[in-house]
């Protein structure tokens, strides 16, 4: 069995820390434009990625860096009749967003 090549060389003056505020900034902004063609492409799966935008910020020990009411209010208004919740407002529930709000709530 042979070795892969390297692809890629790695200098000597690259970081080796890990830096958690440009990571922390990068994640806070990313849904700051809602008019961005990002943001709107990526409205179907927006309940899991704050959730996962939150586990991330945790991880870096930054959790009071987002707006609380502003991811309650888009909870509430994801949520239907039924109990279940949607990706975002006017997206059908389902059980994988609803966890994933659930888990939001929780954190």
């Amino acid at each position: 069995m042979g070795f892969p090549p390297k692809d890629v060389k790695i200098t000597s003056d690259v970081p080796i820390s890990l830096m958690i505020e440009k990571h922390v900034d990068f994640i806070t902004k990313f849904g700051s434009d809602k008019d961005a063609y990002e943001y709107q492409m990526t409205e179907y799966l927006r309940m899991s990625g704050i959730y996962w935008g939150l586990t991330a910020l945790d991880l870096c020990g930054k959790l009071n860096n987002f707006d609380k009411e502003e991811i309650l209010s888009l909870i509430k208004s994801s949520q239907h009749p039924c109990g279940g919740i949607g990706a975002s407002p006017n997206h059908d529930p389902h059980l994988l967003y609803t966890l994933s709000a659930v888990q939001i709530l929780v954190t």
